[in-house]
């Protein structure tokens, strides 16, 4: 039986989790989406609800969260305060895990969207060509213009630890390696591409397919959730790279963030090579 969150008032159910968020950036996030949202529902009449599930057990920045959903989406947000900080996947989880909306939207609380995103995703989804596909990943820039590649093929330890703590010069000498196993030749073609792996920073989703896979696994608290929920929804459905979707995204860099996420992403990393297979070189 749907719960209060699954009422047939909206089509796109969106789910982001913060934690201590930069305000303003947020604010620019919540500016940016309802935009979006908004020409999502001049074109393909969509309604939308939106979930936040807050994990910085601080009733200030509750209230401040608030006040910016009030301020773009009076009437069709909500947010919700974990008693403890859960993490990124059971954030989004807690948020959408019943949800029965058609489509979900995870997302980052530090992502700026094109004001056409949406509408681009939902004329993909739509389309009769692509009704084996159950996620899309769009395209995305740096806050200073540069690309990101959101996509990846399946990880190996020595590719993961290049890209996460190998100085420059080395990682110009691999650097073919991990250009493909980024996708980069592919994603700068500018054309659709089936992949394996998609970022969790933006997940295009169907509903059904997001029920069906079971959310995001609880082994992890933060870092490589979404590694793994796309390798659940590989044996399901398929992930696709969509050009004609941007983003920009502001984080990222694990390695940057201090010690306590080096460690949070390599017992991640451990979790998901135990479970999906070690692959070294």
């Amino acid at each position: 039986m749907p719960n209060s969150h699954s009422t047939v008032d909206h089509q796109i159910f969106i789910s982001i989790v913060t934690y201590y968020p930069h305000l303003a950036e947020l604010n620019s996030t919540l500016k940016s989406l309802k935009m979006a949202v908004d020409d999502a529902y001049q074109k393909h009449s969509i309604k939308v609800k939106i979930i936040v599930v807050d994990n910085s057990v601080n009733t200030e920045i509750a209230a401040q969260i608030s006040a910016l959903l009030q301020k773009y989406f009076s009437g069709t947000s909500e947010i919700i305060c974990s008693v403890s900080n859960v993490g990124y996947g059971a954030g989004h989880n807690l948020a959408s895990l019943t949800a029965y909306s058609q489509w979900h939207l995870i997302m980052n609380a530090d992502v700026e969207l094109d004001v056409d995103v949406l509408s681009s995703a939902l004329s993909f989804l739509k389309h009769s060509d692509n009704q084996a596909v159950g996620l899309i990943s769009p395209q995305c820039k740096t806050a200073d213009g540069k690309s990101s590649y959101l996509c990846k093929r399946y990880p190996c330890v020595l590719d993961l630890a290049l890209r996460g703590f190998a100085p420059e010069w080395l990682k110009k000498i691999f650097r073919k390696r991990l250009d493909n196993y980024e996708y980069r030749h592919e994603t700068e073609l500018q054309q659709v591409k089936k992949v394996t792996i998609a970022s969790g920073c933006f997940m295009f989703l169907r509903g059904e397919v997001w029920r069906k896979i079971g959310g995001f696994s609880p082994d992890y608290f933060l870092y490589f959730e979404d590694f793994d929920l796309c390798m659940k929804l590989n044996k399901v459905s398929s992930i696709t790279y969509v050009p004609d979707m941007r983003i920009v995204h502001h984080g990222g860099n694990a390695a940057g963030k201090g010690l306590r996420h080096v460690f949070l992403f390599v017992r991640s990393a451990f979790y998901f090579f135990s479970k999906h297979g070690w692959r070294f070189l």
